[in-house]
């Protein structure tokens, strides 16, 4: 967390409001999987704390904008770095993925589009990118 902060600070770009709209779709996205866990709906989340879904929207832009410039700058190192995946990385996470709903790999495969596919390996070279980043890191007490 501490090094997607740190990139998210250096990097100088303005952010088209559409890309931090979308971001901000996905983390309500994804907070609405956290609370459905927890046998909560957003709506019973915004009444319990006292907003609705424009002042949450609102509330999230700063961290939506930071997101997105901190996978700007580790696609960049990414690249920069010729970071790559090896496709037994990938059919590992994939299978691990499966796992957890209960498929094997390649009903898994089967039933994710391709978008999704991508998605998932694009945070993979991502967080190469942060363990690239940690090892030439130099790290100040």
């Amino acid at each position: 967390d501490e090094v997607t902060k740190k990139l998210s600070e250096t990097v100088e770009v303005d952010v088209p409001n559409g890309m931090v709209e979308r971001e901000i779709d996905s983390m309500i996205s994804d907070m609405e999987i956290s609370l459905s866990r927890n046998r909560m709906t957003l709506a019973s989340y915004l009444s319990a704390v006292k907003k609705d879904k424009d002042t949450l929207r609102n509330d999230m832009r700063s961290g939506a904008q930071g997101r997105i410039k901190a996978k700007l700058a580790l696609d960049a190192i990414a690249k920069k770095e010729e970071l790559a995946l090896e496709d037994a990385d990938i059919d590992r996470e994939l299978e691990t993925m499966a796992k957890h709903y209960g498929k094997t790999a390649e009903e898994f495969k089967a039933e994710t589009s391709s978008d999704v596919i991508d998605s998932i390996k694009e945070y993979m070279l991502r967080e190469k990118a942060i363990d690239f980043v940690i090892s030439k890191a130099k790290v100040e007490e």
